[in-house]
């Protein structure tokens, strides 16, 4: 960074990470984009399936079961929840957990 002037974005990232600033933002829009439209397409029996089954092998282990799912984490717990319970019942809403 020094040798940049501390203010040369550019030139510092290429001597950080060897990649410039243009490559930097187009590898973060491409995972920003591949995010979104895991988020945007329905979710089908087989991946349901699987959701369920890495669930039961690795409990709350969502980082480590999305990448195998192909979802974001946070899809896979709230897709897992919706499974598990469709009704949205939760522990501080007791009424929804009666039969």
């Amino acid at each position: 960074m020094e040798e940049y002037g501390g203010r040369n974005i550019d030139g510092s990232g290429e001597q950080v990470w060897g990649e410039s600033m243009v490559q930097n933002f187009f590898s973060f829009s491409s995972k920003i984009t591949q995010a979104m439209q895991g988020a945007l397409t329905e979710w089908t029996q087989e991946e349901d399936e699987k959701l369920l089954c890495l669930a039961k092998l690795m409990p709350k282990q969502w980082r480590t079961i999305a990448p195998i799912v192909e979802r974001p984490p946070s899809q896979c717990l709230e897709r897992y929840k919706k499974l598990v319970d469709p009704t949205g019942a939760t522990d501080e809403n007791p009424v929804l957990l009666q039969d």
